[in-house]
């Protein structure tokens, strides 16, 4: 009995496969949907060019004015007084600067030739070791642009 359940079903089964192979509705549909395709106009919305490249994170490009290079006694290096005139901009997770705040930058023996009163394009960079440590800066000198 279950023999014969089973044969009838599959029987019918292929009979429906069959039958729906044989039918041209698909092929209809599939052009009328192609015609409606064609004739859709062109879009006319600009596209949008890609944002250039950001910032690193902890970094921040600056524009200030050097008040004073100094040596610092313990290690002889120089130190750059900057006053911040603008902020040009930032990288992820750097914390802000105010405007017209006063950094002390430790300077490396090929930076230390800028004179004071001079105006100077930077990047910065936020060192998080030496906030939370209390000793040296908390922001250091990338480049100057």
């Amino acid at each position: 009995m279950t023999y014969f359940t089973i044969f009838i079903s599959l029987t019918l089964m292929l009979y429906n496969c069959k039958k729906s192979d044989d039918d041209s509705s698909a092929d209809r549909h599939k052009n009328d949907s192609l015609s409606h395709v064609q004739s859709i106009q062109q879009d006319t919305i600009p596209t949008v060019p890609p944002p250039g490249r950001g910032l690193p994170p902890g970094q921040a490009r600056v524009e200030g004015t050097v008040i004073a290079v100094s040596p610092e006694p313990q290690d002889a290096r120089q130190t750059l007084r900057l006053q911040i005139r603008s902020i040009l901009g930032y990288g992820p997770s750097t914390p802000p600067i105010p405007t017209g705040d006063t950094l002390d930058i430790p300077l490396s023996a090929e930076q230390d030739t800028l004179t004071r009163g001079t105006v100077i394009r930077a990047r910065l960079h936020h060192n998080v070791s030496f906030q939370k440590n209390g000793k040296g800066t908390a922001w250091s000198l990338i480049n100057i642009e």
